[in-house]
């Protein structure tokens, strides 16, 4: 199951064996962003409404496809937060080290800077990667359609060499009719943690609150 669409008609499956009608909430970060939106028009397909869509600093589409991606941008991608190494020096680091040496010196960085627990294994972690880059492959090959509702964009205020500045601006076209851009503090990854995932849930829960 590596296609967007067939990723968002299984979770589709399971949200209404709970809420078999709408109005539906949903919401995703990054990869998530992608899948919700497409079961937003999944549902609209089928007559049913979502009553809020929000993507959580997923990527832009368009830059995505035009980039290329390994396990050392993988992995550059997992550590990059917890680590004060600038981005091309992590990156130029791992990608001098051979592939076994690559994936321990990344899961002793990432246990180092708590993005991994104590407990995290290397076999889970090369599970992870092999994991992140069929996303990548799913986004890369992914066509979204234009969607007749608003959209709700949260954008991450740390941006780095792996994430452009604005990566909304492909989104905008396809939700004609308006998407709100709230900048949150924190990373990409970060936004969602402590210390920067209560502001975020704050700007959130405020559209949550108007739909009671």
């Amino acid at each position: 199951m590596n296609r967007i669409e067939d990723l968002a008609r299984h979770y589709l499956e399971l949200v209404r064996g709970v809420q078999s009608e709408g109005p539906y909430l949903l919401a995703g970060a990054s990869f998530g962003g992608v899948v919700s939106f497409e079961m937003a028009q999944q549902l609209q397909e089928h007559g049913q409404r979502t009553a809020l869509l929000a993507l959580l600093d997923s990527p832009d589409l368009e830059a995505l496809a035009r980039e290329s991606f390994d396990e050392v941008i993988i992995l550059t991608g997992l550590l990059r937060e917890g680590t004060d190494l600038p981005v091309p020096v992590l990156m130029d680091t791992l990608r001098s080290l051979d592939a076994e040496a690559r994936f321990r010196y990344a899961l002793e960085q990432g246990r180092k800077a708590r993005t991994f627990p104590d407990h995290f294994e290397l076999s889970e972690l090369q599970h992870l990667v092999h994991l992140m880059d069929q996303h990548f492959q799913a986004l890369r090959s992914y066509r979204p359609r234009a969607y007749s509702g608003e959209m709700i964009y949260f954008r991450a205020a740390e941006r780095d060499a792996l994430n452009p500045p604005y990566p909304e601006k492909s989104w905008i076209p396809l939700a004609p009719e308006g998407v709100s851009i709230h900048e949150v503090p924190g990373g990409h990854e970060s936004m969602t943690r402590p210390p920067h995932g209560p502001s975020l849930a704050a700007k959130l829960n405020r559209y949550l609150v108007r739909l009671e």
